[in-house]
């Protein structure tokens, strides 16, 4: 049987899911602030026209609102929605907003929320931050998630195509230019009446590098270079350079900018934007994927980098380390900043995606009663929180961005599959799991098994092995429910759901199973009473942190959910005792 998402990764789908909406932001002009590193190479946390901003602060102050700014702002909204043929009747604009300062931002968009900072509600922040919401709806799906700064959802995306709108001319009626006065900053000397500027001369690549360069900081281009990529790519893409403006130029040119942004070592080497895209074209990416990925020109770079070292750097096999040591192969290049080898990391494990996934229906076929589940490459955010929180700030201990799952119907058919059928399709570098162990050292009970495995390009991937008899427990039991409040727990977070109902729906089974359970009335009484209280505090919206006896109780609960599912594992293995030992052998091989 073949599921398209892995179970054993559903809880952290999600956690993302359910994660605060992206926030998207507009700079406060000339702000310098401290850089900090994102998915899509040295960026703030959130992507700015010019500038950078700090960490996002979750809480706010009493907000303001201004009735005559809200009318001009929905005035520009209805008129870039015509403009664009996109409904923007739902946005809400909040003026004299404490929330932009707090992330050094002169605006931000939240989801439909639109927050100005006092006196900042200028008619270009206002196009903007319209234009990051025109995208998005376009688009058919929300920003993604690159990074998480102090538990708000950074997305760096889009800023090139939201400036090239921004400095677009509205194109509005005669009557409501008229009622609204409004001036286009398209440049210093553009009006209602001006022409669209055009990029007839040579002189303009000024103008556009600018612009490109108060986006892409570190972008090391000249003005002579850029003119003549401009030509050339707009040759090939059978475009003509007299019909763009300006903002038509940057949106075009951004997906080309890969080729200045890969590491200094690999300049004028790394794979050209064209034939990375062709690249992935032959690994299957979608259609969306590489629009996606072209207008992220460092997240190009990072495939571009990889695809070359790929061809002419040989393998770093790991595999003879000790386990605490086992790392991603990839060497980081001089100076090379955490957030750019992750960036190259994850790329690595995009790129490996196709050959894993064709590996692990392979293995499906040779394994007896089993399941598989494919399952989509870990979320950047979650990626950076445990490079941060968990690895000690080393992105090559993050070995399962790429992952899938195999679920077997007892721990025989498993440690067979383990000994004789997956090194015989994987490199297997290292195994450790917590099958057998079902006391407190196990602090949630769940019991599987992960096998890190090596691929051809030297990426490292988890092979996640499952019990059936498990798995129906989390699903079926409860313990799906209960896993995000451990794990925010251990990590000493707090966890609010986005969707309580849906948390509530998880948590129900809970209920059902400790009434089932033959242990003392007390315990029952007070673990059924914590349960209950937990799922009122998720009605209420709460931010939940659980420590201490509180923490130590819902790990209790939880292996009490998984307890008949150990007690079926301990039996087999007092039964088989040779699969007993290799158990224990491959628990941390």
């Amino acid at each position: 049987m073949q599921k398209s998402i892995s179970t054993d990764n559903q809880n952290e789908q999600d956690a993302q899911q359910q994660s605060q909406p992206t926030v998207q932001a507009k700079a406060q002009q000339g702000q310098q602030t401290e850089l900090v590193n994102t998915m899509f190479g040295p960026k703030p946390p959130i992507q700015t026209k010019a500038g950078r901003k700090g960490p996002i602060q979750a809480k706010q102050k009493p907000l303001q609102r201004n009735k005559g700014a809200t009318s001009q702002a929905s005035q520009i909204a209805q008129a870039m929605g015509q403009q664009y043929n996109t409904d923007t009747s739902q946005l809400q604009f909040t003026h004299n907003s404490s929330f932009p300062g707090t992330v050094g931002a002169d605006a931000t968009i939240q989801g439909k929320n639109i927050h100005f900072a006092p006196g900042k509600d200028t008619e270009a922040n206002i196009k903007h931050e319209v234009a990051h919401d025109i995208i998005n709806t376009q688009r058919g799906t929300p920003p993604a998630a690159e990074k998480m700064v102090n538990g708000q959802a950074i997305n760096v995306s889009d800023e090139a195509k939201a400036d090239a709108m921004m400095t677009a001319p509205l194109q509005m009626k005669a009557s409501e230019a008229e009622s609204t006065m409004l001036t286009t900053p398209a440049s210093s000397t553009s009006s209602n009446n001006a022409p669209i500027q055009r990029v007839t001369q040579e002189r303009d690549a000024s103008a556009i590098l600018e612009r490109l360069k108060a986006i892409y900081t570190d972008l090391e281009i000249t003005e002579d270079v850029l003119w003549a990529d401009l030509e050339r790519y707009a040759a090939n893409e059978g475009q003509d350079l007299s019909m763009m403006d300006l903002g038509d130029a940057i949106e075009f040119m951004v997906p080309f900018l890969s080729t200045h942004l890969v590491t200094p070592e690999l300049r004028g080497r790394a794979a050209t934007t064209l034939t990375t895209t062709a690249h992935l074209r032959s690994l299957g990416f979608s259609a969306q994927d590489i629009t996606r990925i072209q207008q992220n020109p460092r997240e190009m770079a990072a495939y571009s980098e990889q695809i070359y070292l790929h061809e002419h750097s040989p393998v770093n096999v790991n595999r003879r380390r000790r386990n605490a040591h086992v790392q991603q192969t990839i060497t980081p290049f001089q100076g090379e900043e955490r957030d750019h080898l992750l960036q190259r990391i994850m790329a690595q494990a995009a790129l490996s995606k196709q050959e894993f996934d064709q590996k692990l229906g392979d293995l499906h076929h040779q394994v007896r009663q089993s399941e598989i589940e494919f399952a989509p490459l870990k979320g950047w955010a979650r990626a950076w929180e445990k490079t941060e929180e968990k690895y000690e700030h080393n992105p090559g201990k993050v070995l399962d961005a790429l992952r899938g799952s195999i679920i077997f119907s007892n721990v025989g058919h498993l440690i067979h599959a383990r000994k004789h059928i997956i090194p015989s399709i994987f490199r297997v570098v290292r195994s450790k799991g917590t099958i057998g162990q079902s006391g407190p050292e196990n602090a949630s009970g769940y019991q599987d098994m992960k096998v890190n495995v090596m691929l051809d390009n030297g990426h490292i991937a988890e092979l996640q092995l499952h019990l059936h008899s498990m798995v129906e427990a989390k699903q079926q039991a409860g313990g799906h429910g209960l896993y995000r409040f451990i794990r925010a727990g251990d990590e000493e977070k707090a966890y609010q759901p986005e969707d309580p109902g849906k948390a509530i729906r998880k948590l129900t089974p809970v209920l059902a199973t400790l009434e089932s359970k033959n242990i003392p009335r007390a315990r029952k009484t007070n673990y059924i009473d914590f349960i209950r209280n937990l799922m009122d505090r998720v009605t209420a919206g709460d931010a939940i942190q659980l420590e201490g006896r509180d923490l130590d109780t819902i790990k209790a609960i939880s292996r009490l959910v998984y307890q008949n599912a150990a007690k079926e594992i301990d039996k087999e293995l007092q039964q088989k005792p040779n699969v007993n030992r290799m158990v224990q052998g491959y628990n941390n091989v």
